[in-house]
């Protein structure tokens, strides 16, 4: 039958005793159709990876991951290698009979591996790398971004609240507490879902340990303001659903913009020398104070645009990632910033200003900006309407201001919400006895409710004391498990005297 074929050329190669010499025609139908496949670890597919074979590139996967080839290959085995960023895996294919192969690489993002970093450099204390604090805290903020890992999360919680004081801030260990700890720790635990009032000390709340340190121009820091300090006090007010804080009819958008320079960009404390990286830090507070875009941040964003290089990067891991947050914040491409700080990871999967070692503040600040998220990641809200829409395991604070109308004291008077179940309540925060009213006196009692089960629930106080036949029940207050956090106030129709 071969008789029948053309010739296509002729050898002078004598075979060996033995050997075996296998052939092929060049037209021949069945060369090696070859598919690689290449997907995350969350089985997306992976857009312009790099393929090679045998270390020769032959091409990059479409927008489903995947590149498929027809290849003249001899029967042996062929290692496949899929690259993109930093990422790279390989496989080995086999070619035994020329029939199709199919080498499916699963090339963890930049993302995964920068997550796979903070989960694997926890300690027994829960500390995550060895930042302290100031790690830890930007290590929960990126954690939050995904479902799973509970207890890493739970343990480095704890870790924060192990370093907190009795005045509700936190510090780095061994000292004091100080407002730039107490800031990103307040944002840290509210964005894995814990509420102030829940890590509340001896009453107060941290942001009401910010706000009795807040300085007279508005700012926060140590002795005078500084712009690192106000720009993330300013994100921990908006991530708790607070207003900005003011002193002097000034809050902390008033210091951060009386701080800015004439090149647009922010020092450290005001009439330093401009920065990168406060600037960056500057818009990120800005935004979540709610300024609004203007002529300044116009000019803030053209001094970062200054400091980015050709390839997109701003310096370091760092300042490329806050300066992308920031961007972003302000609706602004931070494409090419994200695209080189990719290029930025190191060999261990983590981030670092320098060194070929990663750290938990970098490598944190990376999975946020390539998520591209910004501040603040959660917000928990609050509204003073009577009726509102809360978030599962939110806590909501109900007040029920309760008067006196009477002309004779009030004495044990306790607030309850009956119906709800008593572990939901937090004692240690509430405020539900008085051990007296006198006549025209109001007293408000405090119930925070942690909301532990969905659905709507109506739901009412009843205030006993002493002197009442019965007890004095409020209004109801329809609250609905879902969305948002509520402020609900509740008042009392009247008490009765005995």
């Amino acid at each position: 039958n071969y008789t029948a074929l053309a010739p296509v050329g002729i050898s002078a190669y004598v075979p060996a005793d033995g050997e075996i010499i296998e052939m092929a025609y060049s037209d021949w139908p069945g060369d090696t159709a070859l598919t690689v496949n290449v997907k995350d670890s969350g089985n997306n597919a992976i857009e312009n990876a790099q393929i090679y074979l045998n270390g020769i590139l032959i091409g990059n996967t479409n927008a489903q991951g995947a590149l498929s080839k027809s290849l003249t290959l001899k029967k042996d085995t062929y290692e496949i290698k899929a690259k993109k960023d930093t990422s790279e895996k390989t496989a080995s294919i086999t070619v035994v009979d020329y029939s199709a192969i199919t080498a499916n690489l699963v090339l963890e993002d930049s993302t995964a591996r920068a997550l796979n970093w903070l989960l694997t450099h926890q300690d027994s204390s829960g500390q995550i790398g060895t930042h302290a604090v100031w790690g830890n805290a930007f290590a929960l903020m990126a954690l939050s971004l995904f479902s799973g890992n509970d207890t890493v999360k739970t343990n480095a919680m704890n870790y924060l609240l192990a370093n907190q004081g009795d005045d509700a801030g936190f510090g780095y260990p061994g000292f004091g507490s100080d407002v730039l700890h107490t800031a990103v720790s307040a944002m840290a635990l509210i964005s894995n879902g814990k509420q102030l009032q829940e890590f509340a000390k001896n009453g107060k709340t941290s942001t009401e340990y910010m706000l009795s340190n807040q300085i007279s121009d508005g700012g926060f820091g140590y002795g005078a303001s500084d712009v690192d300090t106000t720009s993330w006090s300013a994100v921990a007010f908006a991530q708790s659903g607070q207003q900005q804080p003011t002193v002097n009819s000034k809050t902390p958008k008033d210091f951060l913009l009386s701080a800015q320079n004439s090149d647009g960009g922010f020092p450290y404390n005001a009439g330093g020398a401009s920065s990168v990286e406060y600037s960056a830090e500057a818009l990120i507070g800005l935004k979540a104070a709610n300024y609004a875009k203007d002529s300044k941040i116009t000019n803030a964003i053209n001094y970062l645009r200054a400091g980015q290089s050709a390839n997109g990067c701003f310096s370091n891991a760092y300042t490329t990632s806050l300066s992308a947050i920031a961007l972003i914040a302000y609706g602004e491409d931070a494409n090419s910033a994200i695209a080189c700080l990719k290029t930025l990871q190191l060999s261990d999967g983590g981030f670092a200003r320098s060194g070929s070692t990663g750290n938990s503040v970098d490598t944190a600040a990376a999975i946020i900006a390539i998520s591209e998220k910004t501040f603040p990641l959660s917000t928990s809200s609050t509204s003073s309407d009577s009726n509102g829409v809360a978030p599962l395991n939110s806590v909501v604070k109900f007040v029920v201001p309760i008067t006196n109308t009477g002309k004779h004291k009030a004495t044990d008077v306790y607030a309850q919400i009956p119906g709800i179940n008593a572990n939901w309540i937090l004692e240690g925060s509430s405020t539900r006895s008085f051990s007296e009213i006198n006549p025209n006196e109001t007293k408000n009692a405090v119930i925070y409710v942690k909301m532990q089960s969905v659905g709507e629930i109506n739901i009412r106080a009843e205030i006993t004391a002493n002197e009442l036949v019965g007890a004095a029940s409020t209004n109801y207050v329809k609250v609905l498990v879902e969305a948002i956090t509520l402020l609900a106030s509740m008042y009392v129709d009247s008490i009765t005297q005995g």
